[in-house]
């Protein structure tokens, strides 16, 4: 199959022939000759895709393996702007066989208008005779079937209804209530028995791949000359409806009639009112019973408020958008949406039907991209690729490349890598909680930035926020008090926040985490309970609540403190120093400090290399000679790992590990053990790097990969610094500094002291008990300090007493 010699798509109106039509007023004439050319061209499409065709070869298989040819061209010229969209667009060119299914209530048709447009689908040359073609009508029953002179002829009437859809949608849609009966015996004979039984309603109709021309913001899909087109529109849900039920044709009987006749009443799709038949013939009978189906027809809706996805000001614009049938299940409040449809206009309230001025609204046809409810979709060429790449290695070399991969531009820092690998195939679903929770509190210029970009970057599903313009309702999720989308009346909805909108395979990610206390505002307890239970009450609205299933990235820079760098020997924790709560601490699974620390001289010049090729562009993907794998393979690597959910561990396996935990609780020589809540965290990295070989079973090369990684982490290297306190750098420093004021009090006369006496005594006897560099007075004066809100004692001394300005022990 062939498409040379069928020309490029032309997005303007089609050139109408008024051919030998006559009427007598010339509007007349081009209305109904344009409608003559916008029937032959759904005859053409609905000829190609029922298979009236298959006597010359081209059957409903024939047309079904010409769609996946076609589509794969089309993805690889770059048609499909969103993977979300590919398997949609996809079932778009297939036949109508395979598109409605063999269900009572058939599956909706999809039309896709780029694809028609470009018609690749469709062989460049056919052995139809043109003599059978002219008169092709007349081989079928009802209004199946059209004439056409040439091949050439059908292809351009096929081609030509792309513009149709975009510039007169409503009239098409009519042509194709009107036709669809007679076409669907024509691909199934059960189809006649099907359309008889009272149940059966004509499958809905949605449009999807507008050129990108058609492409509009909010606010210019608001404008009243894009009225009846289909256009595209990015944007973000912020006020999502219930599912209503709308009547297409309403059935209604006399409320007073012994024997009523059903009334069919057609409804006026645009408008909310409902309308009713004309009085019942009897006198004094002016009650109408409404009749449910199957004697109505009708639709499920819901309606949306559009705005803008990068919100820049208070008076952004939103759109009223309505989803209908399928759709309505497709859609999720706070999700970031590409929809196409075609613009309308309705009354603004039901007291303004006269009003001249009316209010734009979308009505969708197609949802294109819906990152919320969709992981990355893997096509199946692209799952060969992968599977191929992956049986062709271990464990471990799968390991250096996706590293070396991941975040290019980044050399160095392996160990960071490999947590937010395992941070993007998350534990086992068998566990309470699955998501693999890292932090990355790291000195400015340690990569934080460009590897939280590339974990954001692996899937459509991630979102972003920053913690300096962080609120609870943004983060979290909040109440929203706005007019209902059906009636004038308002009620209180959920609005999610960012770690309640993150959709499968997707990751939260909150930057300058350190100002999450910033101006007053604290986020902890909010945040804690998104962390560890995953759901967060609502107590506004009764019973609601917020799910926040989702891994979170916290990335911060040190906040407080003299140095612009984390130091450990602040008189600050880590977590001080990043402005985080300690209970946030300990609900990390992988809390990780990047200290800019100088390394060798080969290691230096590495990295300063690395950065001079990303200004080369030596890691781009369509570098030739890169070693990188690109972002797409990277992408499908991590949704087929995903699939891999269930993961469990032998008793083998669990007993080595619980070894490894047991070894790091008793066997520390400085004392500073580590957590119970280490075991947890470690189990699902563990799980995580199963999850990386395609397996559901834990092994010790799994398992050891997990320590490795945790042995880099805070939660190993200074255990109650993660969970908030100090370091033992900090805790040694602060119990020299408590022994040199000891000594100091011991020698001296006075028994009364301000700040700067205790200060100066133990820099001078520093040394007498202690040895190394005198700590800076910030961090003598908060050890002080700590000393008296902790009740240390000393057993000659006693504690740390103090009054107004006066220091002194309370042996006195």
């Amino acid at each position: 199959m062939t498409t040379e010699g069928i020309p490029v798509w032309d997005i303007e109106e089609p050139d109408i022939d008024l051919g030998d039509l006559v009427l007598e007023d010339e509007n007349d004439a081009l209305v109904a000759n344009r409608t003559r050319e916008m029937k032959r061209s759904v005859h053409a499409w609905l000829c190609f895709h029922s298979g009236l065709f298959a006597e010359w070869g081209l059957t409903h298989d024939a047309v079904d393996e010409s769609a996946i040819l076609s589509s794969q061209r089309m993805q690889s010229e770059g048609h499909y702007r969103w993977d979300s969209a590919v398997e949609t667009r996809r079932s778009a060119m297939h036949s109508l066989r395979t598109q409605l299914g063999d269900e009572i209530t058939p599956s909706p048709i999809i039309f896709d208008a780029e694809g028609i447009a470009l018609g690749y689908n469709l062989p460049g040359f056919s052995d139809i005779p043109e003599a059978d073609l002219r008169v092709f009508n007349e081989r079928f029953d009802g209004d199946a079937g059209c004439g056409y002179e040439s091949w050439g002829d059908f292809c351009n009437y096929y081609r030509n209804l792309a513009s149709y859809l975009v510039y007169d949608l409503s009239a098409v849609l009519n042509i194709l209530e009107d036709l669809l009966p007679d076409y669907l015996p024509q691909i199934d004979q059960a189809w006649v028995e099907r359309q008889q039984n009272r149940h059966y309603r004509q499958p809905s109709i949605q449009v999807v791949g507008v050129h990108c021309d058609r492409d509009r913001t909010v606010d210019q899909a608001l404008s009243a000359r894009e009225l009846g087109r289909l256009v595209r529109v990015h944007g973000q849900i912020t006020m999502l409806s219930p599912r209503k039920t709308q009547y297409i044709t309403a059935a209604f009987h006399c409320s007073r009639c012994d024997d009523p006749e059903v009334q069919l009443v057609p409804q006026n799709r645009y408008d909310d009112d409902m309308l009713f038949p004309l009085p019942c013939s009897v006198q004094g009978h002016n009650g109408w019973n409404l009749l449910e189906p199957p004697e109505s027809t009708t639709i499920s809706i819901r309606r949306a408020l559009l705005q803008s996805a990068q919100v820049n000001s208070s008076d952004s614009p939103a759109v009223l958008v309505e989803f209908q049938q399928e759709l309505t299940d497709q859609i999720t409040g706070g999700e970031e949406v590409i929809l196409v449809g075609y613009v309308r206009s309705r009354p603004m309230n039901k007291t303004s039907k006269r009003d001249r001025n009316r209010e734009v609204y979308l009505v969708v046809t197609g949802i294109e991209s819906n990152s919320v409810q969709t992981d990355v979709e893997v096509l199946p060429e692209e799952r060969e690729m992968v599977m191929e790449w992956a049986n062709a290695r271990s464990f471990r070399e799968r390991l250096t490349e996706l590293t070396r991969s991941f975040a290019p531009p980044i050399v160095g820092r392996d160990y960071v890598k490999h947590a937010l690998i395992l941070q993007q195939v998350g534990g086992s679903s068998l566990a309470q909680r699955s998501d693999i929770h890292v932090a990355l509190f790291g000195d400015p210029g340690t990569g934080k930035t460009v590897m939280s970009n590339y974990s954001l970057s692996l899937s459509p599903a991630s979102r972003y926020i920053s913690g300096e313009r962080a609120t609870i309702p943004g983060m979290i999720g909040g109440q929203s008090t706005k007019s209902e989308l059906f009636s004038s009346g308002d009620k209180k909805v959920i609005v999610p926040g960012v770690l309640a909108s993150v959709g499968p395979g997707g990751i939260a990610v909150i930057d300058e985490a350190h100002f999450l206390d910033k101006g007053g505002k604290d986020l902890s307890n909010e945040l804690n309970t998104a962390l560890e239970l995953q759901w967060v009450p609502l107590a506004f609205v009764d019973g609601g609540k917020v799910v926040t299933k989702t891994p979170v990235l916290i990335a911060a820079n040190p906040k407080k403190g003299n140095n612009t760098k984390f130091d450990p020997l602040s008189n600050l924790t880590f977590a001080q120093q990043a402005g985080m709560k300690d209970s946030t601490m300990s609900r990390l699974d992988v809390p990780i400090v990047m200290i800019d620390n100088l390394l060798s001289e080969d290691e230096e010049e590495k990295r300063a290399i690395a950065a001079l090729m990303n200004l080369n562009g030596d890691f781009r993907e369509d570098n030739p000679d890169s070693e990188i794998l690109n972002l797409r393979f990277m992408q499908c690597f991590f949704s087929i790992a995903r699939e891999y959910s269930e993961v469990r561990m032998t008793p083998d396996i669990m007993r080595y590990m619980a070894k490894d935990q047991v070894k790091s609780r008793l066997g520390r020589s400085d004392g500073d053990s580590v957590s119970n809540r280490r075991m947890n965290s470690l189990g699902r990295l563990a799980c995580a790097a199963a999850k990386l070989s395609f397996s559901n079973v834990v092994t010790k090369e799994h398992a050891d990969f997990a320590i490795e990684i945790m042995s880099k982490t805070l939660m190993d290297v200074s255990p109650s610094a993660a969970e908030g306190g100090k370091t033992m750098q900090q805790s040694n420093r602060d119990e020299a500094i408590w022994n040199a004021l000891n000594t100091f009090y011991a020698i001296t006369d006075k028994s009364q002291f301000n700040m700067e006496d205790l200060v100066e005594g133990i820099r001078k006897h520093w040394n007498d008990v202690n040895e190394g560099d005198v700590p800076k007075r910030d961090s003598i004066v908060q050890a002080i300090t700590g000393f008296l809100s902790t009740g240390k004692r000393h057993p000659q001394n006693g504690g740390l007493r103090k009054s107004g300005k006066t220091w002194g022990f309370d042996n006195e």
